[in-house]
């Protein structure tokens, strides 16, 4: 196995599946992203960020500026914990700011906010929709499942990076500053009664979305300027995912 571009001692592959734990990843500042479309994103979103890249076969023309590695499948499959890893793998910088309680300079039009969002998958969904869409920003608050986690950033496809993200303790204070600064707060609720339209008409904007099975919490149901609930055929079914919901409601949001 052959390594490239670094004068740096060779990492251990126990080291690369460390970064598996939360833990580690705050300690190391890194974090693993697999599979080759998924890397190849991150690339074009934010190279600066890659730190190196790991791979099996044939190292692609783009990813041969950067460092990289040259590993077995077997030690792909420890790395990346895939029952079928691809031949592609990526050690990605944690953005600095990441777990600040202090937002950009200019937070931007639409924010993404989740409210102890706690399925890793669904919070990788949201966060690869909010990019999809043109948010600027998701804020998380400590309930919700880590960003930078294995799970999370498979569901996020190569997303991160294309947008801010902050998982703060200080997340109902955040979102109070923001309201007093002029931002309209808008919860989804199946207890809403404002109608999803609201939010063609809206700008400067916070979406907020509460746990999957609780909703959103008592805290963020004071702040909120609209209540809104996706109209649906109740008799068949209750509620939808909380991925689903967001996804509807931030296709309405869409301004291209």
């Amino acid at each position: 196995m052959s390594s490239h571009k670094t004068d740096r001692p060779m990492r251990s592959i126990k080291w690369y599946a460390s970064l598996r734990k939360a833990k580690t990843r705050k300690s190391e500042g890194m974090f693993i992203i697999r599979d080759f479309r998924a890397v190849e994103q991150i690339v074009q979103n934010t190279p600066e960020s890659i730190d190196e890249i790991l791979y099996t076969d044939i190292l692609p023309a783009w990813a041969a500026v950067f460092p990289a590695r040259q590993v077995d499948t077997a030690q792909m499959k420890i790395i990346s914990a895939a029952i079928t890893p691809q031949g592609m793998a990526a050690v990605v910088k944690l953005p600095e700011d990441l777990y600040s309680n202090t937002l950009p300079t200019q937070p931007a039009q639409f924010i993404l906010a989740l409210d102890d969002v706690q399925d890793p998958g669904n919070t990788g969904t949201l966060i690869r929709t909010a990019a999809a869409f043109n948010f600027d920003g998701v804020l998380l608050n400590q309930g919700c499942a880590d960003p930078f986690g294995p799970k999370v950033v498979q569901a996020t496809a190569g997303a991160l990076g294309s947008l801010w993200l902050r998982k703060t303790d200080r997340f109902i204070d955040i979102i109070l500053e923001l309201k007093d600064k002029g931002k309209t707060i808008i919860i989804a609720d199946t207890h809403g009664t404002a109608d999803p339209s609201i939010l063609k008409q809206s700008s400067n904007v916070i979406l907020c979305l509460g746990n999957e099975a609780a909703g959103p919490s008592e805290e963020l149901r004071k702040l909120t300027d609209y209540s809104i609930n996706i109209p649906m055929n109740t008799t068949k079914i209750e509620s939808l995912n909380v991925a689903v919901s967001g996804g509807i409601l931030m296709a309405q949001m869409f301004r291209e």
